[in-house]
């Protein structure tokens, strides 16, 4: 009874988007604690934690209709997709990228990230919980449908940063793109 009541809680999130880079210059990007305070709509007063043992934490605010909600986001670094002894050997196969979600959202953000064509196909795939105390103060349908505007301003801006010819910009100066951007 409470594994149904709990999926329920779950949201899931799968978009894909082509960028007109290199795979290296996604993987960059990605695997960069600086991209992630440009891309990520509604981000406020991030920290980086370098972990020991490689990979980051991110900490920071994050606003959700208007509720301030503290989050976290952490990668341990990267790993070929599929079949790891084979896909090591096949520099065409996809990346993954892998990011664990905590605070008062928690779940994951997977980034599969392949070469096709002349560019990069990113696949992003989420699954996220609200905790009891979110949900008390928005309703989750309300919650969900924010959640996934923010997810395609995550994934323009992503392509907005990546395609740009001087992408070393700081935080905030990349604004959310047509109709990605914040109401």
């Amino acid at each position: 009874m409470s594994r149904s009541r709990n999926s329920k809680r779950m949201g899931k999130y799968t978009k894909q988007v082509w960028i007109s880079s290199p795979p290296e210059d996604v993987v960059d990007a990605i695997d960069t604690p600086d991209t992630w305070r440009i891309i990520v709509p509604s981000m406020q007063d991030a920290e980086t934690i370098e972990k020991e043992e490689g990979g980051y934490r991110l900490e920071f605010t994050y606003k959700l209709g208007g509720i301030k909600i503290k989050r976290a986001i952490e990668t341990n670094g990267s790993e070929k997709a599929d079949d790891e002894e084979e896909a090591w050997n096949d520099p065409d196969a996809p990346e993954q990228r892998t990011f664990d979600l905590s605070g008062m959202i928690t779940g994951r953000y997977s980034f599969e990230i392949s070469k096709q064509g002349t560019g990069t196909r990113v696949k992003f795939d989420t699954q996220y919980k609200f905790s009891n105390r979110v949900l008390d103060r928005i309703t989750r349908q309300f919650a969900s449908q924010y959640l996934t505007r923010q997810f395609d301003s995550l994934l323009a801006n992503l392509k907005h940063y990546i395609e740009m010819e001087d992408a070393d910009l700081e935080s905030g100066v990349i604004e959310p793109q047509g109709e990605f951007a914040e109401a």
